[in-house]
């Protein structure tokens, strides 16, 4: 986990929910990869609980 300061974790997350829109809109990668990728980012940012994220795995509804 990469520690940021906290002023600048919600820039970071901005600008990565800013990506995710456009790798969705470029359609270069599947969907799925896209966003495994990007909720990849936001636990090595430290920006979400690694048991919150696994958690929404758990549910098939995300991956439908």
């Amino acid at each position: 986990m990469i520690p940021l300061a906290d002023d600048l974790a919600p820039l970071v997350a901005l600008f990565i929910v800013f990506c995710l829109f456009v790798m969705f809109m470029l359609e270069r990668y599947p969907p799925e990869v896209i966003a495994a990728g990007a909720a990849a980012l936001f636990l090595v940012f430290g920006l979400v609980e690694p048991d919150a994220a696994l958690s929404a795995f758990a549910n098939p509804a995300p991956l439908t």
